[in-house]
């Protein structure tokens, strides 16, 4: 699994402490976030969490990160098109990209859906989670790898922010899953 934006550990380290049998690799590309998660990992005694400082664009054309993670989590990273283009590269096909996001995405991963296709991903899934005691759950963006993704992808550092792939499909209006998977 591998976390964009790690900041102070968000949902990577939380899950590498709940599973400590998953190999968890947390991402930032501020110093001082990195340094901070490097000395609550060596103080948790955590052997299976590794931390990368550097930026999502460039790591995910190297080439012992590109498509090599079954799972990638952001939090509160960008919004949804560039999330997208930020964190699919990463995905191996078959493998999963969930950002966790506010109550009021349905437009916002609508927006992405462009950006997931030509990223090698399905339309987003979204499931309402309860995180805390937050009066409307959040919601969990799932995007599924079904292709590889272009090799001109991710674009170039600060690109992705400026730019966004938001292109000409209008997806059909999403709705948000309640808790446990039924459907409204």
């Amino acid at each position: 699994m591998l976390d964009v934006g790690s900041g102070a550990g968000p949902p990577g380290l939380p899950l590498a402490i709940t599973f400590p049998n998953i190999r968890v690799t947390l991402l930032d590309s501020v110093r001082k976030k990195t340094d901070f998660l490097h000395i609550v990992i060596e103080a948790l005694g955590l052997e299976r969490v590794d931390v990368l400082h550097g930026r999502a664009e460039e790591l995910a054309r190297a080439d012992d990160h590109r498509e090599a993670y079954d799972i990638v989590a952001s939090r509160a990273l960008a919004a949804l098109p560039e999330v997208a283009e930020l964190t699919i590269p990463f995905c191996k096909v078959g493998g999963v990209s969930i950002a966790l996001k506010g109550a009021d995405v349905v437009a916002e991963a609508e927006s992405a859906a462009w950006a997931a296709i030509q990223l090698g991903a399905s339309k987003a899934e979204l499931r309402a989670v309860t995180l805390g005691q937050r009066p409307r759950p959040d919601t969990a963006v799932i995007w599924r790898k079904t292709s590889h993704t272009p090799e001109r992808y991710p674009r170039r550092v600060g690109t992705p922010h400026k730019r966004p792939l938001i292109g000409p499909i209008t997806a059909p209006a999403a709705t948000v899953a309640p808790r446990g998977g039924e459907n409204p």
